[in-house]
């Protein structure tokens, strides 16, 4: 089908190099009212996909983001995780994007108007679908559909959740995070600070749990989310701060 799929073929990649990032590729060929998304470890399972957005779309021009549900699979257990669908449509608000309390769906599942793509602010997000969602959810409504369209391949070879596997990498990527969200903030004049702060809080709890932190855990600021946290929670994120290596053991042997 040569009028509708036109292939990017490089005679070396750029992406793999650092040099090229999909947004930086693809923003000259955009000449669509809507953007999708299908990175090469997900796919799509309904052929009515794009169409059952484009219809939510067309009908709702306040807008600025239209997922589907979809399934979780995780490579490593071959496993459908639970997150990924909602029982019924409905919107999300900015708040609930933001503090990440719920984070319902993946890149494989969004269409969004061009223009919200195209405008998209460079945050510096080390991850793509967080940064384009909030963004949209200043822009318009978010909206979700409970038909279920697609599979995202979690822990897939060569995945992003594959590549950012290890406690190093996710301390980098936390602390990677509270930067961008302090640059969303300051762009948006402090619209969405309450979140934003809860948000950062979060990724300072994380990275403090695995560093072996456990005096940042005890401190003011971070203390109230482990007490928030119910028994199970609580105990694993002790084990894991303060006896890493029998946490990695026992992990080991509940997943086997």
């Amino acid at each position: 089908y040569p009028a509708l799929i036109k292939p990017l073929i490089e005679e070396e990649n750029q992406y793999s190099k650092g040099a090229g990032r999909v947004f930086a590729i693809q923003k000259a060929r955009v000449t669509g009212k809507y953007v999708a998304f299908c990175e090469g470890d997900d796919y799509w399972t309904d052929p009515l996909k794009l169409q059952k957005q484009y219809d939510y779309l067309e009908a709702h021009p306040d807008c600025s983001l239209c997922a589907t549900s979809g399934d979780w699979l995780n490579m490593k257990t071959g496993r459908v995780e639970k997150q990924g669908k909602v029982p019924a449509d409905r919107d999300f608000t900015a708040e609930e994007l933001i503090t990440g309390r719920e984070r319902p769906f993946m890149t494989v599942a969004v269409m969004v108007p061009a223009e919200v793509w195209l405008t998209l602010p460079t945050y510096r997000f080390p991850i793509g679908d967080y940064p384009l969602t909030i963004y949209a959810a200043t822009r318009g409504t978010v909206h979700m559909l409970a038909d279920v369209c697609c599979v995202y391949r979690w822990y897939a070879a060569g995945s992003w959740t594959a590549r950012t596997d290890g406690d190093a990498k996710r301390v980098a990527i936390s602390e990677k995070m509270i930067a961008a969200l302090e640059r969303f903030d300051e762009s948006t004049g402090g619209r969405y600070a309450a979140p934003v702060q809860e948000r950062i809080r979060s990724h300072r709890y994380t990275a403090a749990i695995l560093r072996g932190d456990w005096a940042a855990v005890r401190s003011e600021e971070l203390y109230p989310i482990y007490k928030s946290r119910d028994l199970l929670h609580r105990l694993s994120d002790r084990l894991r701060c303060r006896f890493p290596g029998l946490y990695k053991k026992l992990r080991h042997l509940i997943r086997k």
